[in-house]
């Protein structure tokens, strides 16, 4: 992961919590500033303002990265940390408790599709990589895209 200097990536477990990342990542999404219950993927895009302020798709790509975390949690769904998170972020995010109580679009993400920096938009696709079937961890990585 840290040979990819200038893709961003980061492992994210079960529940999204990013549990790695490398200096790209970092410099996006501020992980190394964020304590362990902070560092969850799903928590940074439905709550920090900063990112939001940053991430004009936003109303498009938190539909789909809810419909991927339905189906994590379709694999645990008795999981309390999960159940515990769908929870705190019902309560901080109107956004996720409205989307949370419709039904998925059938469109799935793992990652967001972009992000501003300063007055420069860049877009991304992103890929996902099993890197431990049995642990539920998945390396993202962000790839610039000119669509």
């Amino acid at each position: 992961m840290d040979e990819l200097t200038t893709k961003p990536a980061y492992v994210i477990n079960l529940g999204w919590d990013v549990v790695a990342w490398n200096a790209s990542a970092d410099q996006l999404f501020g992980f190394s500033s964020r304590d362990r219950v902070g560092r969850n993927f799903l928590r940074i895009v439905f709550t920090d303002p900063r990112l939001r302020a940053r991430h004009p798709s936003f109303r498009d790509d938190g539909p789909p990265l809810l419909a991927n975390f339905r189906y994590d949690l379709a694999a645990a769904p008795e999981n309390p940390a999960l159940l515990s998170l769908v929870e705190d972020l019902k309560t901080l995010s109107p956004d996720f408790r409205r989307w949370w109580g419709q039904p998925s679009s059938g469109a799935y993400s793992r990652g967001i599709g972009s992000l501003l920096d300063g007055d420069t938009l860049t877009r991304f696709q992103h890929e996902m990589v099993t890197v431990d079937e049995h642990r539920h961890l998945r390396m993202i990585v962000y790839f610039p895209s000119a669509a």
